[in-house]
This record gives structure tokens, sequence and C-alpha cells, in this order.
């Protein structure tokens, strides 16, 4: 951030450890050489800060500081909120997933495996994304259950003189 942009007193975003922090920005320090000069950002952490002890006093690049914490706060807990929504929905896709697979394993009447649903050696199992994936087997043990159902009803239309 820029140097002139930056107010004692201020709270701004830094970014520390991957989180988002409070630096408390108390003093500018500025150095002029002939050369060039340099600027160092002196305060402290918000959250080092503790009841009845002294702060602890940090020097910062101006370049760390993100902007003003307050706009960066809100940011953070929009994508913190995204984040919970789409953790949310793939929990329900996966939990639908599953009560399809188990729906599946009863239709054909064959026991539900105690292997975790999203191992993949299964007729019927679901994968990362919440999705049923029915394998070969699952669709052969399908056919063979819709082909027993089909048999009683044959028979039951042949005695009553429906013809097919």
């Amino acid at each position: 951030m820029q140097t002139a942009k930056i107010k004692p007193g201020e709270t701004y975003a830094i970014e520390r450890n991957g989180k988002l922090c409070r630096f408390v920005v108390q003093e500018i320090v500025t150095s002029k050489t002939r050369s060039k000069s340099t600027s160092r950002i002196e305060g402290y952490f918000e959250e080092d800060r503790k009841e009845g002890q002294p702060v602890p006093h940090a020097a910062v690049d101006p370049d760390r500081l993100i902007g003003p914490y307050a706009e960066h706060a809100e940011l953070v807990a929009r994508k913190e909120q995204e984040q919970t929504e789409r953790n949310a929905k793939h929990a329900e896709a996966v939990r639908l997933g599953n009560e399809d697979r188990c729906a599946l394993y009863a239709f054909v009447g064959v026991a539900v495996p105690k292997v975790k649903p999203d191992e993949y050696h299964q007729p019927f199992h679901v994968g990362y994304n919440g999705t049923l994936t029915i394998r070969d087997e699952g669709a052969k043990l399908i056919v063979a259950k819709v082909r027993e159902l089909q048999d009683p009803l044959k028979q039951l239309r042949l005695q009553r003189g429906e013809g097919r």
C-alpha cells in the first residue's frame, strides 16, 4: 500500500501466517538518502494484544498492508460464507447420492456393503461430487431384477387373457 495513504491510528489488513490480521499503525518512519527513500510502518497486531500486558510492537513494510481492515473483513466474511454454503451443498449432494445408492441396493435385494460409499469396487458407489455411479455389475443386477419383476406380470396378463 502506498505510504501516503496510510494514516497513524488506523487499522489495516495484513496477511500473517495465511490469515488476515488487524495491524494498528502507530507511526510511519521514512528515511531518505541521496538516491532513494525507504519507509517502514510501526505499530502492533491487534491479535497479539493481551489484557494487562504491554503491546508487542512490530515494524512492517508498507507493501504488506492490504488496505483498511473494515473493507477486507467484509470480503473475508463473504468468502467464508460462500465456502460454508458450498460445503453444505456438497454434503447434501453426497447424502442424496448415498440415499439413492442404498435404494438401489434395496431394489436389487443385495445388502449394502459395509465400506465407504465412495469406494469404487462396488456395484453402486457415490463419487466425490455426490453423483451415483452404476458399474457394469450394478447394471446387470438392475436388469435381472427388472426381468424378475416382469415375469409375474406376463403370467398374470396371460391368465387374464390380455395377450401381450
